[in-house]
């Protein structure tokens, strides 16, 4: 789904091996029967069941890694090394929201921080979260001043992001 002409969201199972960590798109947004959110429904039912709390957890936890997670995939510059130019960049829902509301201003009016001659910079504070190897975004807003794309050829390097949709085999989802 496109997200104001833009980001693309997906939806993707991970593989269970974080240190080959890959995705593959869930089948059921492509109107498919998903053995793997099959197998996460029944999991989360057995898990309700199950009377040590424990146990429960196990199973939910579990559920909850082989569930499908919802990813928001955008083209990007990063200010900080522009030498690398057009870059493809995945986030959560979390931080989706947060960069949505900077396309608000202080009274409430829409404005594109995306235009290459009137946009924004978008300034990003990151930490990881504490025993975790996942991100978290502290800070996610747009300057205060109008910052022009440095250099116009970025628009030219756009990746179009609609290969990301393409809807993958049972094998694949088995693969992943």
């Amino acid at each position: 789904e496109r997200i104001g002409g833009g980001p693309l969201l997906l939806k993707l199972h991970y593989t269970a091996d974080p240190k080959k960590r890959a995705a593959v798109n869930c089948l059921r947004p492509f109107g498919k029967v998903c053995f793997v959110c099959e197998e996460v429904d029944k999991l989360f039912a057995l898990a309700k069941m199950e009377s040590d709390p424990a146990d429960a957890k196990v199973i939910t936890d579990k559920a909850k890694d082989m569930a499908a997670k919802y990813r928001v995939f955008a083209n990007i510059i990063d200010i900080d090394h522009p030498e690398k130019g057009v870059q493809r960049f995945a986030f959560g829902p979390d931080v989706e929201r947060k960069l949505r509301a900077c396309f608000v201003d202080d009274d409430g009016e829409f404005r594109d921080i995306t235009d290459p001659t009137s946009g924004r910079d978008i300034i990003m504070e990151v930490q990881k979260k504490a025993q975790s190897d996942w991100n978290e975004y502290t800070t996610v807003r747009a300057k205060e001043k109008v910052s022009p794309l440095a250099d116009k050829d970025w628009l030219l390097s756009i990746a179009d992001l609609s290969e990301l949709t393409k809807e993958p085999s049972a094998a694949d989802v088995e693969k992943a």
